[in-house]
């Protein structure tokens, strides 16, 4: 799952599915950030025209620190190199940052054009998307500066290298960039009404921002029971032993990257639980199964593969107790499939992150 972070116009600070399209936002606060960017240790960067923050967020709200002023003013871009520089763009130049009080060491100030809001760095090359819509690539070591990318979308104000490529941030769309071959290709829209202002990636942040499904084996039932509650799953381990306790059985969407819901029912009758992520399936439950008490939305999902970012989740009945059983593994789902003649295989449930 490719997620980039993003603050917006409105001192918003989240984070962003490139694969769905959806955004959460995290928290808010009184700064508005121009960008931001993450050191390798997961500290937050971010960056006024004037002035360097580090920011963290509590209980919805942005608690950030002024590390101080950054001389000439402007800068709308900023990133961490590999070996832990952190970079910013203001005008046509390009300065070094001193992360612990501001000062600015002149790097280069000979782009063709101005910034017009991120860098992204791979290795020795910095890239910059410039206001004459173009992303121009400096070599660090030699200072030599070219064009990689012509005809780049208007207001790029947000750049996100992740694992499945660099993508551009520019209005309401997102754009695929590929600097080898210099073409640009509108990816999607944006999911969001404010406008994105800056984007990083983390190489965590889809695991930051995942949620655990934990599985436990009911012995008196002989069903399984999720959830992807850490407070009902402590309650369970340490009050109910007839729970035993068999670890995350898979990942899910956090609320703002999911498509779908998945819903779960009570089994007055079985003492198991049933989950779906069809709403004529729930609707039905509701409406012609009494013996099923509804409890709501369990958690979010997805309704594909994102291109191969997210991962089946297969569903099986079991006759012998009328429940179901849910698992992400092939091994497991073929095992069952080949020699548990009372589990019914019913194909995918829905899509879930990969673990």
């Amino acid at each position: 799952m490719s997620i980039s972070y993003f603050s917006d116009s409105r001192g918003n600070f989240g984070y962003y599915n490139i694969n769905t399209g959806a955004a959460e936002v995290l928290a808010t606060g009184s700064v508005v950030f121009t960008d931001i960017a993450i050191s390798s240790t997961g500290q937050f960067y971010g960056i006024t025209f004037s002035n360097l923050y580090t920011f963290s967020f509590s209980d919805g709200y942005v608690v950030a620190k002024n590390v101080g002023a950054l001389a000439g003013g402007g800068f709308n871009s900023l990133e961490f190199s590999e070996d832990g520089k952190l970079y910013g763009g203001s005008g046509r130049s390009v300065y070094e940052i001193n992360i612990s009080n501001a000062q600015t060491t002149l790097i280069f100030s000979d782009f063709s054009s101005s910034s017009s809001g991120d860098i992204f760095i791979n290795g020795e090359n910095l890239f910059l998307s410039t206001s004459a819509n173009r992303l121009e690539l400096l070599n660090l070591s030699t200072l030599s500066v070219s064009t990689v990318v012509e005809n780049t979308p208007s207001s790029l104000f947000g750049l996100a290298d992740t694992p499945a490529g660099l993508f551009g941030f520019a209005g309401d769309s997102i754009y695929s960039i590929d600097v080898d071959t210099g073409v640009t290709t509108f990816a999607r829209e944006v999911e969001f009404s404010n406008t994105l202002w800056g984007a990083t990636y983390y190489p965590d942040a889809a695991e930051k921002h995942a949620t655990g499904v934990w599985r436990f084996f009911n012995t008196e039932t002989g069903s399984h029971f999720y959830t992807n509650s850490t407070a009902e799953r402590d309650a369970i381990a340490t009050t109910l032993p007839n729970f035993v306790y068999e670890g995350n059985a898979f990942d899910v969407a956090s609320s703002g990257s999911g498509d779908i819901d998945v819903f779960r029912f009570y089994n007055t009758e079985t003492g198991t639980h049933f989950y779906t992520a069809s709403e004529l399936e729930r609707d039905n439950i509701i409406n012609s199964l009494s013996n099923f008490a509804y409890e709501g939305v369990a958690y979010k999902a997805y309704s594909d593969n994102g291109d191969g970012s997210h991962e089946a989740l297969y569903r099986f009945y079991n006759t012998s107790n009328n429940s179901h059983f849910y698992t992400a593994s092939d091994a497991e789902r073929d095992y069952i499939i080949s020699t548990l003649g009372n589990y019914s295989y019913e194909g995918v449930a829905y899509f879930i992150d990969i673990v």
